[in-house]
């Protein structure tokens, strides 16, 4: 989906603010778990990150997942 988006804000106790948000719902699907994935990339690279807290946008952490895809996001991970 066009709409998913991540957004990462890190404040001056080390912890990672993830924002995840992909309207209505805020639905994990592959285009949002690659963008997770791009940012805890960024994150696990940087020395001044001590947590990572993920949230959904909107009071809204996700309203589900297709679990089919699970095994794609494994594959497309390895590459």
């Amino acid at each position: 989906m066009a709409g998913a988006r991540v957004s990462m804000e890190v404040g001056n106790d080390g912890v990672a603010l993830v924002t995840f948000s992909n309207p209505p719902v805020n639905a994990l699907e592959i285009t949002t778990l690659m963008k997770l994935k791009e940012v805890y990339d960024e994150v696990i690279r940087r020395n001044d990150v001590k947590a990572i807290v993920i949230t959904g946008a909107n009071g809204k952490f996700s309203s589900g997942f297709d679990l089919k895809f699970i095994k794609l996001v494994q594959e497309t991970s390895k590459t």
